[in-house]
């Protein structure tokens, strides 16, 4: 089967299609013909430090094959999958180290994967696991719920637009940041209010967010801490924390 992976190390890396065997099915999982598969952030930030191992450690090669949302239909599966059969149209992404779902057949979990709904594409399906599962996961360590005033940071991008409506669906108050030009998608999504960062300087305002979620990992506890209400929570793709207030 072909698939895609990246070659070199750091600057040098390229991305590249290769000729690899079909994976191996386990007792719990299920071969899925890939119809659709995602990028994410995640894929090249491991892949640099994959890449540079795979030539010593040659168990590292599958690993190497990019990808972890996947969309396709089941052509195999192991003998103590249950709940999926064979021509199952399914949507997931592999909670272990990465799925290698750019590729055309790929190997997953059978309690990674969920009955893809039939009113999505085979690519719209293949671009929620892990970007809305990044968002949700945000919000259960924030301790979302009814009624808190949540700001997303970078409320336009993958993971900030699932963040504005699963946040809106828990009963938020979500201000989102973005640029100008893409106000108009984040409030439609569900955002009571949307700050052009290209316009002010939302760092600036005095505010009481009970949880401040910055996707963009540019900001800090430090640099959110007067956004936050006592007690306030900040989440960032590369890490969180409490306010000192």
């Amino acid at each position: 089967m072909k698939a895609a992976t990246t070659r070199g190390i750091f600057a040098n890396t390229s991305l590249i299609t290769r000729s690899t065997q079909r994976p191996t099915v386990g007792v719990n999982d299920v071969l899925v013909e890939v119809h659709a598969s995602s990028v994410n952030p995640k894929d090249w930030k491991l892949n640099t430090i994959i890449s540079s191992l795979t030539p010593k450690l040659g168990a590292l090669a599958k690993i190497n094959i990019i990808g972890d949302d996947l969309a396709g239909v089941v052509v195999e599966k192991g003998a103590h999958v249950s709940d999926f059969a064979i021509g199952d149209e399914v949507y997931g992404m592999d909670m272990r180290l990465r799925t290698a779902a750019c590729a055309e057949y790929a190997v997953i979990a059978q309690n990674s994967i969920a009955h893809k709904p039939k009113n999505m594409s085979f690519a719209e399906a293949a671009s929620v696991p892990l970007a809305a599962l990044t968002a949700l996961q945000a919000f259960y360590l924030g301790g979302v719920e009814q009624g808190s005033k949540v700001l997303v940071i970078g409320a336009s991008g993958g993971v900030g637009t699932f963040a504005v409506q699963i946040g809106k669906a828990m009963g938020a108050h979500i201000t989102g940041v973005c640029s100008g030009k893409n106000s108009e998608l984040v409030a439609g999504l569900g955002a009571e209010k949307v700050i052009d960062y290209k316009r002010s300087d939302f760092l600036q305002e005095t505010n009481d967010y009970d949880v401040v979620f910055d996707v963009t990992a540019y900001q800090s506890l430090s640099s959110c801490s007067s956004l936050m209400a006592e007690q306030g929570v900040f989440i960032s793709t590369a890490g969180h924390g409490k306010a000192t207030i």
